[in-house]
């Protein structure tokens, strides 16, 4: 039945039919199939080939979670931290974060470490925070690590930079432009310009705002890299699109180069909004 149902949501027979694979997930599911019970719950969180409903996703989770699945009991521990289809409720949370975690599920080692590093429901302990940390990162989790590089920023600059690049690796794109930072200035690692603008594309790609604006930044002074405006432009229209005021100002500052006629007042508008000085001074200028 599960089979079935995976055959009809790919498409295997020719053609994607929703309905025919909820139908069968569903009867699966209601078999204990706990792989159908979590891909119910999963189509129900996104709305994929059924509504969206929080509800319904807790309640298949929840019955993949009963069952012993880590993973779904990870979600479930996350829902009720949210209070996301069923009641907030903190201490059922933490329940099943330590159920998932003694499977050692990554995202429930990560949410537990949590909860020690800021006292959410548990007594505040960082050692025991940075324990759990490393045990996500050792089942594949790159926010651990880059919670490790953070907690290590203040003290060991080398210890952060290594574990930035072990979250790197992991694909976290945070951990992509703190390396950059830190090869360029040389801190932690020898400086390395080009490293640096290395990671700051795969930042920016990975949707980093920060590496977006740095980027443009780059060619928009032609700091290591040959002065392009064009560049520039389309790295801060990233920034600017996901709110960054600085990159929203650049564009209004880089007016001349702009494609659209209209386009620059926008993002200045934007940016004073929000408060950026000197585009709140320009706009006052400009009026």
């Amino acid at each position: 039945m599960m089979a079935l149902g995976e055959f009809h949501r790919q498409g295997q027979g020719g053609s994607v039919n929703f309905d025919e694979a909820t139908a069968w997930y569903r009867e699966a599911a209601q078999r204990g199939h706990v792989g159908a019970q979590k891909t119910l719950g999963r189509m129900h969180t996104a709305g994929q080939g059924v509504p969206r409903d929080a509800v319904e996703a807790a309640r298949w989770f929840g019955k993949a979670a009963a069952q012993g699945d880590a993973e779904a009991q990870m979600v479930v521990g996350a829902m009720h931290a949210e209070g996301r289809g069923q009641a907030q409720d903190p201490a059922a949370a933490l329940a099943w974060f330590l159920r998932a975690a003694e499977q050692g599920e990554p995202g429930a080692l990560y949410n537990l470490g949590i909860a020690y590093l800021s006292g959410l429901g548990l007594p505040v302990d960082a050692e025991r925070a940075s324990e759990l940390f490393r045990a996500a990162v050792e089942a594949g989790s790159a926010e651990a690590a880059f919670r490790l590089g953070v907690l290590s920023a203040g003290g060991d600059a080398v210890e952060s930079a290594r574990w930035f690049g072990r979250a790197a690796d992991l694909g976290n794109a945070d951990a992509m432009f703190n390396l950059g930072v830190c090869y360029r200035h040389g801190t932690g690692v020898e400086r390395d310009g080009a490293r640096a603008l290395d990671l700051y594309r795969q930042a920016a790609e990975a949707g980093s705002v920060p590496a977006q604006l740095c980027l443009g930044d780059a060619y928009d002074e032609g700091a290591g890299v040959a002065q392009d405006r064009a560049q520039a432009i389309g790295w801060y229209r990233r920034a600017a699109a996901a709110g960054d005021a600085n990159a929203q100002f650049n564009l209004w500052r880089l007016a001349a180069d702009c494609e659209v006629p209209d386009e620059p007042l926008k993002w200045l508008n934007a940016a004073a909004r929000q408060g950026h000085p000197a585009a709140v001074e320009a706009l006052a200028a400009n009026s």
